[in-house]
């Protein structure tokens, strides 16, 4: 992947604004171990993002916002290799371009012990058509560092361009994901410890999911489960912890299975240290076990570090080690994923 952003702030008294543009070319190889990647499939997705954000202060307890963003993405480039599939041949660098115009508005009123939000979005795709959906929330600080959150919406999501149309595995007539979400959290704070636990459930309609020969929709899915979410500082270190269980539900046929590829149990720890102009970072990641039908892919752990320079207060160096320790493992049966890999950045602020 090969990409840049630009991102401009302006803030004064009650009113803010962001803008943000990025642009990328993400390339795709897909060859059998051991073999040069020319042997095999090759796609080039183009990718243009713009958002534009926007926040006022109406008084002290009331506050809206709102948003455009414009995306645009088509197939820069293409070849399929002779396979099952037939001949090799190019691809056509210019099918099914799509764009996504999007609109949002969010208000947010704080009274006393209570806290409202509600927001809501439109979307329109070229290839999906016009969507919106709709989020709300309310917030009760019922005791001194504690608060009840409940919270209801709707969700859209599309396809991604890879998933309609990457060489060998083309799915055209994918339809988007709708879903219904609930939450339901308690937060608190002990001590030096912030936390916070939350119970979800989600119905999701024409669920995207990988299923071998390429992304397919599951009619109906159902997920539930609850996450705990712990932070601390210990000296110059800040920890984060997420656990997760979980229960997803293929509801789609005559009886109720575990979804494909999804685990029911997961962690993460967090871990960053600043001091003098460095910022130092790892990152544990853990995935519990998964079925795809009858075939289990068995649980696997990641490690990842990253570290930040601030050259002055302009500029910033990044650097991140991704699967440090070079883990084999599977995220989607027969298919390998990526081993050790180093990544380097440069952050600009005006």
């Amino acid at each position: 992947y090969v990409g840049t952003d630009l991102s401009l702030e302006y803030n004064k008294d009650v009113y803010s604004s962001e803008l943000k543009l990025a642009y990328g070319q993400q390339d795709n190889y897909d060859h059998k171990s051991g073999q040069n990647k020319s042997t095999g499939d090759h796609v080039a997705i183009e990718q243009f993002n713009a958002i534009w954000l926007n926040s006022y202060s109406v008084n002290e307890e009331l506050s809206i916002g709102g948003g455009l963003d414009y995306r645009t993405e088509k197939l820069a480039k293409g070849y399929i290799a002779a396979n099952s599939w037939g001949p090799a041949k190019d691809y056509d660098p210019e099918k099914s371009p799509r764009t996504n115009f999007g609109v949002s508005a969010v208000a947010q009123y704080v009274y006393d012990v209570w806290t409202l939000e509600a927001s809501v979005r439109n979307d329109d795709n070229n290839q999906f058509g016009n969507n919106t959906t709709w989020q709300t929330a309310a917030g009760w600080s019922f005791y001194e560092g504690y608060e009840l959150t409940l919270s209801h919406g709707t969700a859209f999501r599309a396809p991604s361009f890879v998933d309609l149309y990457y060489p060998g595995y083309e799915m055209p007539n994918l339809k988007p994901e709708e879903s219904e979400n609930t939450e339901l959290s308690l937060s608190g704070a002990v001590s030096i410890v912030d936390w916070t636990v939350t119970g979800y459930y989600n119905q999701i309609e024409n669920m995207l999911i990988w299923k071998g020969s390429g992304m397919q929709n599951v009619g109906e899915a159902e997920i539930k489960g609850v996450e705990l979410e712990v932070k601390f500082d210990t000296d110059i270190v800040s920890h984060e912890f997420y656990l997760d269980y979980k229960d997803p539900v293929d509801k789609s046929g005559a009886k109720d299975t575990q979804l494909a590829y999804r685990s029911k149990r997961g962690a993460k720890w967090n871990a960053y240290a600043t001091f003098d102009q460095w910022t130092l970072g790892s990152q544990y990641l853990y995935q519990g076990e998964r079925f795809n039908g009858s075939t289990r892919l068995p649980s696997y752990s990641l490690w990842n570090f990253t570290a930040s320079y601030a050259v002055n207060q302009n500029w910033d160096i990044n650097a991140k080690l991704s699967n440090a320790f070079d883990k084999n493992y599977e995220m989607y049966t027969s298919y390998a994923t990526p081993g050790r890999q180093y990544f380097v950045s440069a952050d600009y602020r005006f």
